[in-house]
């Protein structure tokens, strides 16, 4: 797939994946910004992925997401109990910041604002166990990228 046009297989740049067998509201198992793969061939098929607008894929770290009939949905945290673990949840929220916070500032040399260090603590306490009060997931800081 390395040697084929990506915007013709992925005409549009974000999407979200889920599990196609699962009940909908269907909780988001991934996010994908086909245009800056390095190898596309990694991603599910197009049909298979739910294309996000410029503004839901900034918006993806602020809360529980999942796909309805072919789009995008808040679900509620009771769904997402139900549906996903808070501990996997805090998993994907750990990685998502750490996407972000690499792509935003470590890649360029710049300092992680504070607030990005203590939510990806926040968020992995949660991961690891050490946290074992939470029931939802704290809130992401703001993204000030401008895709």
């Amino acid at each position: 797939m390395a040697d084929i046009n990506v915007r013709t297989v992925y005409p549009d740049r974000f999407y979200a994946s889920h599990d196609l067998s699962a009940a909908q509201p269907a909780p988001v198992t991934g996010w994908w910004d086909a245009w800056v793969m390095s190898d596309p061939g990694v991603m599910p098929p197009v049909a298979d992925l739910v294309p996000l607008t410029a503004d839901q894929w900034n918006d993806r770290l602020s809360g529980g997401w999942g796909v309805q009939g072919g789009a995008l949905v808040a679900m509620t945290e009771e769904q997402l109990a139900d549906a996903v673990p808070l501990a996997i949840r805090a998993g994907f929220a750990l990685t998502a910041a750490q996407n972000v916070v690499w792509a935003e500032y470590g890649s360029l040399g710049d300092a992680v604002p504070g607030e990005w260090i203590s939510y990806q603590k926040a968020v992995k306490a949660i991961v690891d166990g050490t946290d074992t009060t939470s029931t939802i997931l704290p809130a992401a800081p703001v993204e000030t990228s401008d895709v």
